[in-house]
């Protein structure tokens, strides 16, 4: 008996592989780019903190 692979993959599964194919990519960038956003928004927000928190404390300590 000859199990064909054509008889094994259903129109589902190859439906889920092209979904797979096609969104997680899509996923992954959007991830990446919202981690990116987020990172660099407390970078930025940081930088602008922590100059005047260092020249706070200089004054405060002189």
């Amino acid at each position: 008996m000859v199990i064909l692979l054509s008889d094994l993959i259903t129109p589902d599964l190859l439906l889920m592989t092209r979904f797979k194919l096609l969104f997680v990519p899509l996923f992954e960038l959007l991830f990446v780019l919202l981690f990116e956003l987020v990172f660099r928004l407390l970078f930025v927000s940081l930088m602008r903190i922590l100059p005047c928190a260092t020249i706070e404390l200089l004054s405060f300590n002189s």
